[in-house]
């Protein structure tokens, strides 16, 4: 509908009222506007109510709403229609945050904060408030849940003593933690396996064999779950040889068995046991020999040991 408007005190009470109008020349009389030479001219004001305010679009920009101390997130809030301009407020509960922001354009308005504490969670939401009308709508709220952050792994095995050829499980669990934990089992500076996805307390497991001494060390995991920058190391973990044995029978005379056992041992070398068979002319066990460095001069010591007797 349209006011004429001869004087600037009508203009005034009308924008003091929040309307929103324009001006239009017009010539007395004339249908439509007109532009003339010498002729009277007034000013008719159209006028039309603001458009109606949309309840605000509310989220988060981060893909979850699962956090850790210390982390940043960032707010955001859009109304998807209604007039400019538009007066954007964020609450968490019912304290304002400030500062509010003021927009002339559609882009969403957006605030950062720092989740510090569990009082930091929410509930959050946002306020839209048109700048000339002051019609208000609100969005709909949403709460942040607080990660826990993993705990240091501990890498264990099913023995520490091995054999070549042997199959051995790793076992690498965090004590604490927010599911899922990702772990990562490495050996040296290698990954052995992309990374196995665990929920709650459930271990991640590896089955490796020992194919040769280069096998026996070194073993990490490592846990980390969706809290930025918060990957923790398990200590590592090493395998030892096993000792072998291998025992050897030997006729000595007729009637004279003797048996020869030799343990073989990473450390110690080679430890060997001479026993005469109960029915020997002999019997008893000998005495247990010094151990060396390498099996070859067993045999010597054995045919020593034997003229002994």
């Amino acid at each position: 509908m349209g006011v004429k408007c001869f004087d600037n005190i009508l203009c005034t009470l009308l924008f003091l009222l929040h309307l929103n109008f324009y001006l239009v020349p017009r010539k007395a009389g004339a249908e439509f506007p007109v532009r003339e030479k010498n002729s009277l001219y007034f000013w008719e004001i159209f006028f039309f109510p603001p458009e109606q305010l949309s309840n605000p679009e509310f989220g988060s920009l981060q893909k979850s709403l699962e956090v850790g101390i210390g982390q940043n997130v960032t707010l955001s809030c859009r109304f998807t229609s209604g007039s400019l301009p538009i007066n954007y407020i964020f609450f968490r509960g019912s304290q304002n945050l400030w500062p509010t922001i003021w927009k002339t354009d559609r882009n969403p308005a957006l605030f950062n904060l720092t989740i510090s504490s569990a009082s930091d969670l929410g509930e959050y939401k946002c306020k839209v408030v048109h700048g000339i009308s002051n019609s208000t709508k609100y969005s709909k709220s949403l709460n942040f849940t607080l990660l826990d952050p993993v705990s240091k792994p501990v890498l264990s095995t099913t023995t520490s003593q091995v054999r070549i050829g042997q199959n051995v499980t790793l076992s690498c669990h965090s004590e604490n933690g927010s599911s899922p934990i990702n772990y990562v089992f490495f050996k040296g500076r290698k990954t052995m396996l992309s990374k196995i996805s665990m929920q709650g307390k459930a271990a991640a497991v590896l089955n490796v064999t020992i194919n040769s001494s280069s096998d026996l060390s070194d073993y990490k995991c490592k846990a980390e779950n969706n809290i930025p920058n918060n990957t923790k190391y398990s200590n590592s973990l090493n395998f030892t040889l096993a000792g072998m044995c291998l025992s050897y029978v030997l006729l000595i005379a007729s009637d004279e068995l003797l048996m020869i056992s030799a343990c073989l041992s990473p450390r110690a070398g080679v430890a060997a046991r001479l026993a005469v068979s109960p029915g020997g002319r002999r019997g008893g066990q000998l005495p247990e020999l010094e151990p060396q460095m390498f099996p070859y001069p067993l045999l010597f010591l054995v045919k020593d040991q034997v003229r002994g007797l």
